[in-house]
């Protein structure tokens, strides 16, 4: 359970610093999208050991696929270029081309005869449920690479996680037993993506873009609505307050 006690944040945080290695490629893409730069940049991941790192593997190859994917003519081109690559620093690159799930990158993975990774059907990280904290980071560089709404979406989910908060103190002086791990970690995703969603609004004005419109959505649950609205008023308290209601409920009040 070692890994449950140290805080999920830190796999956020060591992707920031990862990202400011790779000259802020991997989180400034969406901003001002260069595809033209995809090889060069690559290479620029596979020369700072990134790309062989298996700590970012999921991360890089998630980022990658979503640039495949909106330009899958230049799939080929790109992949072809990047073939003196070692076989760690291509993995995750197949991975990309793979989870892309274009017509070009299929049809490259079957030129190279990776049919054990064509047998399974691409991961779709807009679908699946959030059961690590790989999962958010991997929907972080969804988002950095395309500036979606749908990522930010999903890693709101993870707010209803907070019927477990408190769980990872609690679990150091629980039993142990397995229903005592399950519970620290689903409290440790709710830290992940509660810490990560206020750090975002407050340096991202994208993601502070998306959350305003999201609080205002029928569709979020209490937890999702609740939380969503504190982190809104803590990261942006010149434009959102939480006002206590003499019902004795909380409301998001927000200052145009």
């Amino acid at each position: 359970m070692k890994r449950i006690l140290l805080p999920l944040i830190l796999l956020t945080v060591s992707l920031t610093a990862v990202a400011k290695q790779a000259g802020d490629w991997l989180t400034n893409y969406y901003k001002s999208p260069n595809p033209q730069d995809f090889v060069v940049e690559v290479r620029k991941l596979g020369n700072a050991g990134i790309l062989a790192n298996p700590k970012h593997k999921e991360y890089v190859a998630v980022f990658l696929s979503r640039i495949l994917a909106a330009n899958p003519e230049k799939t080929i081109e790109w992949v072809e270029s990047l073939k003196s690559l070692n076989e760690a620093e291509r993995e995750p690159l197949i991975i990309a081309l793979w989870l892309a799930d274009t017509k070009e990158s299929k049809a490259y993975l079957t030129s190279i005869n990776a049919l054990e990774v064509l047998s399974k059907k691409p991961t779709n990280y807009l679908e699946i449920e959030i059961l690590k904290g790989e999962t958010l980071d991997a929907l972080w560089a969804y988002f950095f690479a395309t500036g979606a709404d749908e990522p930010i979406r999903k890693i709101v989910s993870a707010l209803n996680y907070a019927d477990y908060a408190g769980s990872v103190d609690a679990y150091k002086n629980s039993k142990k037993t397995e229903a005592d791990q399950q519970r620290a970690w689903f409290d440790a995703l709710f830290q992940s993506a509660r810490w990560s969603l206020e750090s975002n609004v407050r340096k991202e004005p994208k993601v502070a873009e998306i959350c305003g419109r999201l609080i205002k959505e029928p569709s979020l649950s209490k937890h999702e609505r609740l939380w969503l609205s504190l982190i809104l008023s803590k990261a942006l308290p010149d434009k959102y307050k939480m006002m206590k209601q003499e019902s004795g409920e909380w409301r998001l009040e927000i200052y145009k």
